[in-house]
């Protein structure tokens, strides 16, 4: 069996997911976290602490450089292999099991010590990176895979646009007319800015449209007729985004139970992600990002880079003609910050309410923290204590507990639209507040090479 815990921000995955392992003989938890992933980035990756680290075993932490690149197919291969060395028999080594050179070098290492076990290891899968868990579970998209050209046009086509205040709608716009409604509603799903993706969406484009383009039909059409030509094109695009998926866990064999912790109440989870993007700053979020940046170890096109948090850090400590202790300026960077944070938020409730496979799993948000994990834990290991058979049933079930919180969820949708952010921790006059913003103004100084007291 494979546990995967998905949820919003805040709402305790990581504590529900560590219980769960202690409770099950010393499971592992496998990260399906697209920033944690990377070495260097601490804080606003809400990487687990050293004592967290010491207590469970957490897979896919730190495997890779912040400047370097961890694409979902790599993290898809690795927990793959991870998964399946934790649930082996141990019967035929790792020869056996995965095509080891292939794997990520920590990886390898971690592999090597868990085919050394003697029973096998609940492996339990947590984090809220939407796309890793959807390949994970569903399985790898059914897409071309991109030729060094291709790839290299992409990125000298994108930084074009990338370089202009106002690049991203115009790009957004330029590419939406020349290949149509398919293009047009993928990339809609982006967050703004999102280069990266937007860059590996035209590559899947570039190359559909070139099979396309070498093809009879194609070749047939009159060099005037740009509708047929474009329709062909967009069909071609289509049947790449059409949904199919192969090689899941289920592909292989695996009983996977699937759950999403879901807070009680919308309202009081905004609060809870204010509260905790504040606890971020205070932290030392803007110090941590200016020093990687200034190192190097932040490069702008890398995965971390892109995150919320370091995203808008960044924004923030390059802005234009920065002033001492300006509070509109540091107001509009934590508003900005926790609104990314909220956002996304929504959209992973939303992305997984359409998931079938997910059960979701209440969390009172009025409990205390340690109460809150105990209940939603125990929630679990009784679903995964159901034969299949029962666990299909209550999957199914449109009066489960499960049913009833997808509906209150997306209920809950109208009255957020009433929703008023306030400061909880950094209010300005504060001890805290005082502390960040002066941080953040000796982050900027040094980051522009400015001397911020004139």
């Amino acid at each position: 069996m494979v546990i995967v815990i998905a949820g919003p921000t805040g709402v305790g995955k990581s504590a529900v997911a560590a219980r769960l392992c202690k409770s099950m003989n010393g499971g592992r938890i496998v990260s399906a976290d697209s920033v944690q992933a990377y070495r260097g980035v601490q804080i606003g990756a809400n990487k687990p602490t050293a004592e967290e680290l010491e207590q469970t075993v957490h897979y896919l932490v730190n495997v890779v450089e912040a400047t370097g690149h961890y694409t979902a197919a790599e993290w898809m291969r690795d927990a793959t292999a991870l998964i399946q060395a934790c649930t082996s028999s141990n019967s035929g080594g790792e020869d056996e099991l995965v095509e080891k050179e292939m794997l990520s070098h920590s990886v390898r290492s971690d592999l090597s010590r868990l085919l050394k076990e003697e029973t096998p290891i609940q492996p339990v899968v947590v984090g809220g990176t939407m796309m890793y868990v959807q390949w994970l579970v569903h399985g790898k998209p059914d897409a071309p895979r991109p030729s060094n050209e291709i790839v290299q046009r992409s990125l000298e086509d994108v930084s074009k646009f990338q370089v202009r205040d106002e690049g991203w709608d115009e790009c957004i716009t330029y590419y939406s007319d020349m290949y149509g409604d398919t293009f047009r509603n993928r990339i809609a799903k982006l967050g703004k800015n999102d280069w990266y993706r937007l860059r590996r969406t035209l590559e899947v484009v570039y190359s559909a449209t070139e099979v396309v383009e070498k093809s009879t039909d194609f070749a047939s059409i009159d060099s005037t007729d740009d509708k047929k030509r474009k329709r062909l094109v967009d069909q071609a695009i289509e049947s790449v985004y059409k949904g199919r998926r192969y090689n899941g866990l289920e592909d292989q064999g695996y009983d996977v139970r699937c759950f999403f912790l879901c807070p009680h109440d919308r309202m009081m989870h905004t609060q809870v992600v204010d509260e905790r993007c504040e606890d971020m700053l205070i932290k030392g979020l803007i110090t941590e990002t200016a020093q990687l940046s200034f190192s190097g170890e932040l490069p702008d096109d890398g995965q971390p880079a892109r995150a919320i948090g370091y995203r808008q850090t960044l924004d923030y400590l390059r802005r234009q003609d920065p002033n001492p202790l300006d509070d509109k300026s540091f107001s509009e960077f934590v508003d900005k910050f926790r609104t990314a944070t909220r956002q996304y938020a929504k959209k992973q409730m939303q992305w997984f309410r359409r998931d079938g496979k997910f059960m979701f799993i209440p969390v009172d948000l009025t409990q205390l923290s340690n109460n809150r994990t105990i209940v939603a834990a125990s929630s679990i290991e009784k679903l995964c204590q159901l034969d299949r058979s029962s666990y299909e049933t209550e999957l199914a079930n449109p009066q489960s507990i499960s049913a009833t919180t997808i509906a209150n969820n997306e209920g809950q949708a109208k009255k957020m639209k009433f929703y008023i952010g306030k400061r909880y921790k950094l209010i300005e006059g504060s001890d805290s507040y005082r502390k960040v913003i002066e941080e953040a103004d000796s982050c900027t100084a040094k980051m522009q090479g400015k001397d911020l007291r004139k």
